[in-house]
């Protein structure tokens, strides 16, 4: 367990990171909507971190020292103003003869593809990450549950399941378990302060980062 500053606690399930020049490193879980679940993943390339939301936002890319290039209006509507390139990482993007949901998205990252679910897959998945070069992620879609539909399944081989309807309401839409991990958290029978809030990480892996603010 390590701390960091501005009132951030950062639970590192285990330690490493995968040595490759760009590949699948860890995701990040993080309360949202009151509620503690799969926020973002995050990519190692070149000895640097660089983190993606699941709709492929690139989050906080801003590493001292660095130097910054930017796309002008010369590359296109769709990648005017976004990073284009970070010291020697290099980012694309989904130009105008891509589908609409995916448009503007990332579309690589030191030649890492990224894919995306679109207007063919259920409606709750779309526009968001598909696969991280060989590393897949799949969603829950509307027939499981309405709590659940839209949130990460599963990634890189990752199983994640939620506190449903069938639990206690103040759990409803918390992450119930990853990769063999689990969690628990306050309910109604402790302090109302702390009610939803997590209480207990159970089980190790160094692909997962818990944030709790």
């Amino acid at each position: 367990m390590k701390f960091k500053r501005n009132f951030l606690l950062v639970l590192f399930t285990g330690i490493g990171l995968m040595a490759s020049a760009q590949t699948f490193s860890s995701v990040n879980l993080c309360r949202s909507n009151y509620t503690l679940g799969i926020h973002s993943v995050n990519i190692f390339v070149n000895d640097n971190i660089i983190s993606l939301s699941l709709d492929g936002e690139i989050l906080d890319p801003y590493l001292e020292g660095k130097s910054f290039e930017y796309y002008t209006n010369f590359d296109g509507a769709e990648k005017n103003g976004k990073l284009k390139s970070i010291d020697n990482i290099t980012f694309d993007y989904y130009d105008r003869f891509s589908s609409n949901e995916i448009q503007g998205k990332i579309k690589s990252i030191n030649g890492l593809s990224i894919e995306y679910y679109d207007r063919f897959g259920d409606a709750s998945a779309s526009g968001k990450i598909k696969s991280l070069g060989s590393t897949s992620i799949s969603y829950y879609d509307r027939f499981v549950s309405n709590e659940k539909a839209g949130k990460v399944k599963s990634i890189d081989g990752m199983s994640a399941d939620y506190f449903d309807r069938f639990d206690k309401s103040e759990l409803i839409g918390n992450i119930k378990s990853l990769a063999g991990i689990t969690f628990s958290y306050y309910d109604r029978f402790d302090s109302e302060d702390k009610m939803g809030q997590l209480k207990s990480v159970q089980g190790s892996d160094d692909r997962i980062i818990i944030s709790v603010y």
